[in-house]
């Protein structure tokens, strides 16, 4: 029996700090959550936003863990009053 064991401090620091991935872990869920929500403002906030240039001439980030582009150029306009440049 180890007695350590469920105590909150009691492992050896790592050198990272990441929520992890699979079945038990709320990384991913939390970051879709995350994601989800601020998009969902973004949009309300700028509703005018576009894409810069078309999709299909967006570099891609290579295939693995983490997908999806490496820029994604947008244009909007400035709510009034806002101190967005």
């Amino acid at each position: 029996m180890r007695p350590d064991r469920g105590r909150v401090g009691s492992r050896r620091p790592a050198r990272h700090v990441s929520l992890g991935h699979g079945i038990h872990s709320i990384g991913a869920p939390l970051a879709r959550l995350e994601a989800s929500i601020a998009l969902r403002v973004l949009l309300t906030r700028l509703p005018e936003m576009a894409w810069a240039r078309p999709t299909e001439g967006v570099t891609r980030l290579p295939a693995g863990i983490t997908r999806g582009p490496v820029r994604l150029p947008a244009t909007f306009t400035p709510e009034k009053g806002s101190d967005v440049a």
